[in-house]
């Protein structure tokens, strides 16, 4: 599936009907999401890999994975009810996926996830930024997705906290086995540029330090 077709498809998905802002339930728009999702295809972390979308509200990052190959993706949010938004998305996929989809939800605190260390090879998600009274909860969404994940975290944060981010000190990075890969901008990828900037984020990319070498 190309950029466009991705693109196309999930422009059309469902948002939250009533979104929380205490838990930062903001749209992943399609065209960003796509974009994103393309990109990290292009490095072959997405399909027939595992892979895990940490606050996944509608299913846009998640569903995206799987139409681009993912082996299996599950969907952690904290919010059960956004499920049955996630779910319509998917059913209007149906003809797009032979037999079951491989997708699961899961109904889970993040920051308190149960699921097992270390059981999927990519995690892709867009955390919430800390901007209403939970500052670091970014960070604790990353530290998360390191100890699920074998291979490599990619996740979209504020450009303002680029800074933070960049330090590793908070996230333990070198301490769990994985080494700061680079944080994507518009300078790295080039069709990136326009949308990122102008939305005020950047597509933060850690790697496996163990895997790579």
């Amino acid at each position: 599936m190309n950029l466009k077709q991705l693109e196309s498809i999930l422009d059309d998905f469902d948002d939250f009907d009533e979104p929380n802002i205490l838990f930062e339930q903001y749209v992943t728009p399609g065209y960003v999401a796509a974009r994103m999702l393309h990109t990290i295809s292009l490095d072959d972390h997405i399909k027939g890999k595992t892979i895990v979308d940490l606050g996944t509200g509608p299913g846009i990052l998640a569903i995206g994975s799987a139409l681009l190959g993912a082996d299996y993706v599950v969907g952690v949010d904290l919010d059960e009810n956004v499920f049955q938004i996630a779910k319509s998305n998917l059913e209007e996929l149906d003809e797009l996926f032979p037999g079951k989809p491989p997708i699961d939800f899961v109904h889970d605190d993040v920051t308190k996830c149960s699921l097992e260390k270390k059981s999927f090879d990519v995690a892709i998600f867009n955390p919430p930024f800390g901007t209403k009274g939970n500052s670091g909860i970014d960070i604790e969404f990353l530290k998360v997705a390191l100890n699920l994940t074998r291979e490599s975290v990619y996740s979209l944060h504020k450009s303002a906290t680029r800074s933070l981010l960049a330090t590793c000190e908070r996230m333990n990075v070198n301490q769990i086995g994985f080494t700061l890969g680079g944080i994507f901008t518009m300078d790295s990828h080039t069709f990136l540029l326009y949308l990122l900037e102008n939305a005020g984020l950047m597509l933060m990319f850690i790697t496996n330090f163990n895997k790579s070498q």
